[in-house]
């Protein structure tokens, strides 16, 4: 696909992504569209990451997730709900995209990567690794250059 000597997405190599990841890309674009990828570089040795804010499920503080961790009438729960956080709240993630030379696909530190692409093995990436690459082919990833000690700190939390 040209995209990455482009700089844009052509109609055609949308059209092959698609039939390629279907649901996924959807939710990648609407990653990439929000600004959500940061690309992250160490200052001397030059290794990067990738971290892309996500959208998660509803907070563990929701009803929804309360119920299930039978918090539903927990005094916790009434002051979410008086702070604005409830059902409707979501929680934002930040995912780590870490490349693997060699690899079909980098790793990603979300649940959903952990489980279909490794666990499961039916999934080769997931929307977050998508929408890291997409972001880093259209140059629309802000890159943000650290010491390496705190690309270190990074990867350790």
């Amino acid at each position: 696909m040209k995209v990455r000597e482009d700089g844009d997405m052509k109609e055609e190599s949308l059209a092959n992504l698609h039939f390629l990841f279907e649901k996924t890309l959807e939710k990648a674009l609407d990653i990439v569209h929000a600004g959500a990828v940061k690309r992250v570089v160490a200052e001397k040795s030059g290794r990067e990451l990738f971290q892309v804010r996500g959208r998660s499920s509803p907070s563990a503080g929701s009803a929804k997730g309360s119920a299930r961790h039978g918090m539903a009438h927990s005094p916790e729960l009434a002051k979410r709900r008086r702070e604005g956080k409830t059902s409707s709240s979501l929680v934002r993630d930040e995912y780590l995209i870490l490349p693997a030379p060699g690899a079909p696909s980098p790793f990603c530190s979300c649940h959903s990567f952990q489980y279909e692409a490794i666990h499961r093995g039916e999934a080769i990436l997931c929307k977050h690794v998508l929408a890291a690459r997409i972001a880093q082919a259209l140059d629309m990833s802000v890159t943000i250059i650290v010491p390496d000690i705190l690309l270190a700190q990074i990867l350790l939390s």
